[in-house]
């Protein structure tokens, strides 16, 4: 006499993933973990039954950004990491990504200039500074003037210290003198 028995195997268990570190990035950064890989990516610490080569994984994001003045630059990502088996298994971790604008804009003065005490002495006369910003692409330099020596009688001469002003959305600042 005999009989056959059948066992099925299955597996119903997921594989196991390490989440990469919490990390902070600079609002100009790319956040895409393989153009950027100070960012980490997420590791499997194995399957029951398939191989590290079997399982995916891969990410999901979901920021909380708001699109108006610092909010623009300053976020939060939470990145959600999946380890997916061929059986469709899967398990997940999140990582936090904090996307910040820290750095001041660059500002340039125009040269130094020598007038005559009569001529014009306001910016678009003698020239404007300009900024540009890694986050902000609409940093408007503002300026204040000290005034310096004699205004009157033959002699006239003074100096206009002329210091400008570049701040990003964030307040992030940086000055230049002309």
């Amino acid at each position: 006499v005999s009989c056959q028995q059948l066992i099925y195997l299955t597996d119903t268990t997921a594989p196991g993933i390490i989440c990469p570190d919490d990390v902070t990035m600079e609002c100009d950064e790319d956040p895409d973990p393989t153009a950027n890989p100070s960012l980490g990516v997420a590791t499997t610490s194995g399957d029951n039954c398939a191989t590290n080569d079997d399982i995916a994984i891969f990410f999901m994001d979901a920021t909380d950004q708001l699109f108006n003045g610092c909010d623009a630059f300053n976020f939060t990502i939470t990145r959600t990491w999946v380890a997916q088996d061929i059986c469709g298994n899967s398990s997940t971790c999140v990582q936090m990504i904090t996307v910040e604008d820290s750095t001041p804009p660059v500002i340039n003065c125009p040269a130094n200039i020598n007038v005559s005490c009569n001529e014009n002495t306001d910016p678009a006369a003698l020239g404007v500074a300009t900024t540009t910003d890694n986050c902000d692409p609409f940093v408007q330099p503002t300026f204040s003037d000290v005034v310096s020596g004699s205004t009157a009688g033959c002699n006239q001469s003074s100096t206009i210290t002329r210091t400008w002003l570049g701040t990003d959305d964030c307040g992030n600042a940086s000055t230049c003198v002309q």
